[in-house]
């Protein structure tokens, strides 16, 4: 008897007994060796730095440009995150530092009249 596409059949004396779905991989695995008529779906895990959302391939993570972030690290399962990084983070300290430092010059110059 011939079987239907993703099926393990168990053989009892010389017949299929039983025909079973093969079994499916997880999300963060792969699979390594497809089903046959005599062997289940072989998985394998991802490697570090690879995730799988479907248990069928492993993709590697994105990476990052230089003018993006990290907002989510990688995992088995899911890809990193990247985000713009803030354009005028060291612009608005350097205002700040000189706002703060022109009040205590003018604070001090008061105070020595």
């Amino acid at each position: 008897a011939s079987l239907t596409f993703s099926l393990l059949c168990l053989i009892d004396n010389n017949r299929c007994s039983l025909a079973e779905k093969y079994s499916q991989c997880a999300a963060g695995q792969r699979i390594k060796e497809p089903g046959t008529s005599k062997s289940d779906t072989v998985c394998e895990d991802c490697q570090p730095g690879f995730f799988s959302k479907d248990g069928v391939n492993c993709t590697a993570w994105t990476i990052c440009s230089k003018s993006q972030i990290i907002v989510e690290e990688g995992s088995s399962t899911s890809d990193v995150v990247c985000g713009s990084a803030p354009r005028h983070h060291y612009g608005l300290i350097s205002s700040v530092m000189l706002f703060l430092i022109v009040i205590c010059l003018v604070i001090t110059g008061i105070e020595n009249r």
